[in-house]
């Protein structure tokens, strides 16, 4: 099996996609950074992966503050993500989800384990995610009728989320969390 690498660059370059032997997995060389994938195609053009993207952005105050949205067609709490468009980078894309769905100017400060799990369809879906960090700037904006967003604290996020799976990734990548958290506070 064999693994495609798609590479993010700026806006002056075009993508560069490679093909690696399977048992590469994720490598960060210089400031480039590389996304493994274990199927050939890109986002674009593979028809049996959903590509998202999304955020967990941060309050930071005397405790890290999680931005929680509750999605009332769902009747959950999750964290903003959404489809990665044609034109668009895992990152670029996570930032627009965020502000689409929450209205909030964040930044990333960290890159994240990405979530994976199946859709009600059958569906792989492969989320990137990001640590995000709120620039005090924007308001809720809902995007749909009964939405909210809270501000919780990282320590009680786990008990908020209704889906095992994401529970599982939340308490999987809180670690990484608190580690980049210490980078950035430092």
């Amino acid at each position: 099996m064999r693994s495609t690498a798609f590479i993010p660059t700026d806006d002056r370059m075009p993508r560069l996609i490679l093909e690696l032997p399977s048992h590469f997995t994720y490598s960060r060389v210089s400031k480039v950074r590389f996304y493994f994938f274990n199927f050939i195609n890109m986002p674009e053009t593979n028809d049996n992966i959903i590509y998202k993207a999304g955020g967990i952005a941060l309050h930071l105050n005397n405790i890290p503050y999680v931005a929680l949205l509750y999605r009332s067609k769902q009747d959950d709490w999750s964290f903003p993500k959404g489809h990665i468009e044609n034109d668009e980078t895992p990152d670029t894309a996570a930032l627009r989800e965020v502000k689409e769905e929450t209205g909030l100017d964040v930044e990333i400060i960290g890159e994240l384990a990405p979530f994976e799990y199946l859709h009600a369809t059958g569906k792989p879906i492969l989320t990137y995610m990001y640590l995000m960090a709120f620039r005090g700037e924007g308001k809720f904006k809902e995007e749909h009728e009964g939405d909210r967003l809270e501000w919780i604290p990282l320590t009680e996020v786990e008990d908020k989320i209704r889906y095992d799976n994401l529970k599982k990734y939340f308490m999987k990548i809180k670690p990484s969390i608190e580690e980049i958290l210490q980078k950035t506070l430092q």
